[in-house]
């Protein structure tokens, strides 16, 4: 077992059972001076001192980094090992934590959640988003991933450290997903047949976030942005509303064709109920021509009749035969009485003209 134990120390390397994991920690923290250490091709090792301060990096426990191949650990090849030489040992051992981080892509990782407000580019609504899927990501920067999101530990869990990540994806999403929207030019109901092609530009916009935990997303196998359920109704409603608007030529000729259509369902059953509806459709359809000629029909402001011709004109004199026209009709006169003899205003009961005294028509 002694034996063991020494060759264990002097030949360092990641126990192949260890080879998928993203991180794995070597459990000895005594690490004898000129041992040889085995870094894969897809991995960094990273000497932290029993996770304190060191006269590494700058803030940082972080003593050094190993890239890819053998190395022999004694200071000469490697200055900053001899920061963690243990004088209690004689100096013939490391303290030290020594963590591997794999960088290889990591596949399947599912992520989804509620995204905060988002405001509909197209309706100015405020809307709930869903989001839900599968990435691929890796490790681009091993000493932020173990001080920003994995920590120092003895023994790790891919897939919570994974999932936690996830969560920061979310969160980072909240932030670009209505710029995105705007950028795109597209409406919330647009995402179902959209999202595919906004991959890229999530993967582009979130990066910036997301560099602090030294973690990247490659790519997405699965990736869906959608509504929920009830802004999916309340949009889904407001739209159907413009458009029929649009249709009637305008909301006020919509809002009364509704009523008609209203009125024509109640005013009774049976057959004559199912004729309503149908008289109740087309009026409300056609209601936006009625009234568009209604208003061109009436009278312009300020008309009255010529007692000369009838014609119906504005100003002094009467555009049709020249002869000078009467005052306009207040509004304590009639709908347009005049009298046939002097063209003078009359009210709704009077029977003789208070101008002239003529008899009124």
């Amino acid at each position: 077992m002694g034996l063991f134990k020494e060759v264990r120390r002097e030949f360092i390397a990641r126990p192949p059972e260890a080879r998928g994991a993203v991180l794995y920690a070597w459990p000895d923290q005594n690490i004898r001076l000129m041992s040889q250490l085995t870094v894969m091709p897809d991995e960094v090792a990273l000497f932290i001192r029993m996770g304190l301060m060191t006269g590494g990096k700058a803030g940082s426990p972080i003593a050094g980094t190993l890239g890819p191949g053998t190395h022999t650990l004694d200071g000469a090849s490697y200055p900053f090992l001899s920061m963690l030489v243990d004088a209690a040992t004689g100096g013939n051992f490391l303290m030290s934590n020594l963590i591997f981080v794999s960088n290889r892509d990591i596949p399947g990782i599912k992520f989804g959640g509620q995204i905060s407000e988002v405001q509909d580019p197209r309706t100015g609504i405020p809307v709930l988003l869903q989001v839900h899927g599968e990435y691929i990501a890796r490790v681009i920067d091993a000493p932020r991933f173990l001080l920003e999101l994995a920590g120092i530990k003895a023994q790790y869990d891919d897939d919570a450290i994974l999932q936690t990540f996830s969560k920061y994806f979310v969160n980072a999403l909240q932030d670009v997903v209505g710029d995105i929207l705007i950028q795109r030019k597209l409406g919330v109901l647009d995402l179902g047949t959209m999202a595919k092609a906004l991959k890229e530009d999530v993967i582009r916009e979130t990066k910036p976030m997301l560099d602090r935990y030294g973690v990247a997303i490659k790519l997405f196998d699965d990736f869906h942005l959608t509504l929920d359920p009830e802004s999916h109704e309340r949009i889904s409603k407001l739209t159907e509303t413009a458009a029929y608007s649009n249709l009637a030529g305008g909301y006020q000729q919509y809002a009364a064709g509704q009523a008609m259509m209203s009125a024509a369902q109640n005013s009774g059953g049976g057959g004559g109920g199912a004729m309503g509806m149908g008289l109740g459709l087309g009026a409300g359809m056609g209601m936006g021509g009625m009234l568009q000629a209604a208003v061109a029909a009436r009278p312009a402001a300020g008309a009255v009749n010529c007692a000369k011709c009838g014609a119906v004109g504005t100003g002094k004199f009467c555009s049709a035969c020249g002869a000078e026209l009467p005052a306009p009709a207040t509004a304590a006169g009639t709908a347009g009485r005049v009298c046939s003899a002097c063209g003078g205003p009359l009210s709704a009961s009077a029977a003789f003209c208070g101008k002239c005294g003529a008899k009124a028509g």
